[in-house]
């Protein structure tokens, strides 16, 4: 079997060559492919963006409560703090008060007075 070079029909049999036709479809098949993959990764690429859009929705809304929590408390902290000095300058006083009212008790006790009968 002869084949021309330039894709004509061969002098023995009238048919066109098969050398040339292969050729064309397998590089035709590895586009194919090479598209099919190319548009699975797209569209797996294009799956991982949402779900990393979501997750970090998730994560955002996670820090904004957290955020949230955290200012509660330290308002809660904050006005303890105020109070605080208020609350041991009263307790202070009741302490010295209470020191004070066992006072003549302790002297007398400690110079040894006793009482008339």
């Amino acid at each position: 079997m002869r084949v021309r070079l330039n894709g004509g029909k061969t002098e023995e049999n009238d048919r066109l060559p098969v050398v040339a036709t292969r050729k064309n479809s397998n590089s035709n098949n590895h586009l194919e492919e090479a598209m099919a993959l190319l548009i699975r990764n797209q569209a797996a690429f294009v799956e991982q963006i949402a779900m990393t859009d979501r997750e970090r929705t998730e994560q955002k809304q996670e820090l904004e409560a957290f955020r949230q929590e955290t200012r509660e408390r330290l308002s809660h902290i904050e006005s303890a703090l105020v109070e605080l000095p208020k609350q041991l300058k009263k307790e202070l006083l009741q302490e010295i008060q209470k020191q004070l009212l066992q006072l003549p008790k302790a002297i007398k006790k400690e110079i040894g007075f006793k009482a008339r009968p």
